[in-house]
C-alpha cells in the first residue's frame, strides 16, 4: 500500500534533456564530423595519388620525377580550373532563369486571382490560412 509521500508523478523520457548531456551530445557530433572529414580527405588523396602515379611514372622516363611531378599536378589543377568554371558559366544562366520562373510561380495573377503557387497548394488540400502562416514564416 502507498502512502501520500510515495505517491511519484511518472518521468516523461526525452522530454528534456540535461545541459551537460546537450553538451556531450553536441561534442560527440563535433568529433564526428572532424572524423568523417579527415577520413574523407584521406579518401580523395588516396584515389588521387593512385591516379597520378602511373602518369608520373610515364613522364619520368623522359625527365626528372620532381618535374613529373610538378607538371602533373599543374596540368591537374588547371584541368580541374576549367571544369569549375565550365560548371559555374553553365550554373549562373540556368540560376537566372530558375529565378524568373520562381517570380512568375509566386506572383498573383490579374483580378485578384491567387498565384499558381497558392492554386497548385490549394489543390492539394492546403487552406489558405496555412499558407498565409507559411509566409510569414518565410519571410520572419
Amino acid at each position: 500500500m502507498l502512502s501520500s509521500t510515495d505517491h511519484r508523478e511518472p518521468v516523461q523520457r526525452g522530454a528534456t534533456t540535461p545541459p551537460e548531456m546537450s553538451a556531450w551530445a553536441r561534442r560527440l557530433l563535433f568529433l564526428r564530423i572532424i572524423l568523417i572529414t579527415v577520413l574523407l580527405i584521406l579518401l580523395v588523396a588516396a584515389l588521387l595519388a593512385y591516379a597520378v602515379v602511373p602518369v608520373i611514372d610515364l613522364l619520368h622516363r623522359f625527365m626528372p620525377r620532381a618535374l613529373a611531378m610538378v607538371l602533373v599536378y599543374v596540368l591537374a589543377t588547371v584541368l580541374l580550373g576549367a571544369i569549375a568554371y565550365l560548371a559555374v558559366k553553365t550554373l549562373i544562366p540556368q540560376l537566372n532563369s530558375l529565378a524568373q520562373s520562381v517570380t512568375t510561380f509566386v506572383t498573383p495573377g490579374s483580378n485578384g486571382q491567387p498565384s499558381p503557387l497558392d492554386q497548385t497548394l490549394q489543390s492539394l488540400g492546403i487552406t489558405q490560412s496555412q499558407i498565409n502562416s507559411a509566409t510569414k514564416q518565410l519571410q520572419s
